[in-house]
């Protein structure tokens, strides 16, 4: 009997230093988000979004390149054109790949490649990501009445989406959240990974870290970016965050979340210290 693919999502950076998620990656950037878009290829594609002075993440979707470097290589014309005459420097990137575990699969080997990249001269040399968003200062603090709000609403969220409540969910992301997707398009992907991963076992709120006037984020304001861990019975390793803005009546709306997981399949064909590493790189 034939196997199904098995998919793996994974995350990286080109400096060893550090492998967690930095802040600025949690919120929308600056104008000019998603303002340069490149076909490379009958099916590569290739979106930019502005992060900050000199700072761009180029998003690569490809069935070319099954490899990071040949990822890398395959953007760099793309970020040659972005920084004209100023030299290209990489940063931290995150892959996401899936392929065909037997050869006979039809399923096509594809590559999710998030690429940043600086133009020019950075004073620090060490520096391998834009500015990132500020904490909440020593004189601020959210209300016990905030922290409860936020952590009930991402409890209440994927509580919706457990059980399919999709309009329910889908009520709790932000106007500009919602018009990166329409609801049947976002109810289909819901109810795809519900499908795939099965009834929710356990959840888990590890840590939630405010952020007040973030200046990587479009809009000022209050926000939270609560992580999480969760266990499904078909998907044991799957972690992320869900970030919230507060509007203002006061309540708050997701403006982005990230999902990072492993399935069964994919999991019992990986040594442990391989399973370690992925769950380091996951945050799980």
């Amino acid at each position: 009997m034939a196997r199904s693919a098995g998919r793996r999502r994974c995350e990286s950076v080109c400096s060893k230093k550090t492998l967690q998620f930095f802040a600025a990656d949690r919120f929308p950037g600056q104008p000019g988000h998603a303002a340069y878009s490149q076909r490379t290829g009958q099916e590569s594609n290739i979106q930019v979004e502005r992060l900050g002075e000199g700072w761009f993440r180029l998003v690569l979707t490809t069935f070319r390149s099954s490899s990071v470097e040949a990822g890398q290589r395959e953007l760099l014309p793309a970020a040659i054109h972005i920084c004209g005459s100023d030299s290209v420097r990489y940063g931290r990137y995150q892959f996401e790949s899936s392929d065909a575990i037997d050869p006979a699969a039809p399923e096509p080997q594809r590559l999710v490649l998030r690429q940043e990249i600086h133009c020019g001269e950075i004073a620090d040399a060490t520096t391998t990501s834009p500015p990132t968003a500020s904490e909440p200062g020593a004189q601020w603090r959210p209300s016990i009445e905030q922290e409860q709000l936020v952590e009930s609403l991402t409890y209440a969220y994927f509580s919706a989406r457990d059980q399919g409540e999709y309009r329910q969910a889908y009520a709790l992301l932000s106007v500009s959240l919602q018009s990166t997707t329409t609801f049947e398009r976002w109810r289909s992907q819901k109810e795809k990974f519900n499908a795939s991963a099965g009834p929710v076992r356990a959840r888990k709120i590890k840590k939630v870290t405010w952020y007040k006037d973030p200046p990587q984020a479009l809009l000022p304001g209050l926000y939270a970016a609560v992580d999480f861990v969760s266990q499904f019975t078909n998907i044991d390793i799957h972690c992320g965050f869900v970030a919230w803005h507060q509007q203002q009546d006061g309540s708050f709306r997701v403006i982005r979340e990230e999902e990072n997981f492993i399935d069964r399949e994919m999991q019992e064909k990986m040594a442990e210290p391989e399973l370690a590493t992925v769950r380091s790189r996951f945050g799980c």
